[in-house]
């Protein structure tokens, strides 16, 4: 009997070590997940903000040129 309950004992020491093993492995993996969607939030952010300033840039770039533009273009107009 002394054998069985070593037996047990032990089946059950290494089970509740697999167990929290496989629970540590989890939250891990829960972890590692949480930082991946964390860096692609942080990504997603980024892109959004380089989006946001490209738009920017551009619609500044237009509304310069367009000026600049008409107004050589009316200078050259007016004063051949």
């Amino acid at each position: 009997m002394i054998a069985i309950d070593y037996y047990y004992d032990y089946y059950n020491y290494f089970f509740y070590y697999y167990y929290d093993y496989g629970y540590y492995y989890y939250y891990y993996y829960y972890y590692y997940y949480y930082y991946y969607y964390y860096y692609y939030y942080y990504y997603y952010y980024y892109y959004y903000y380089y989006y946001y300033y490209y738009y920017y840039f551009y619609y500044y770039f237009f509304h310069y040129y367009n000026h600049f533009h008409y107004y050589f273009y009316n200078k050259f107009y007016y004063y051949p």
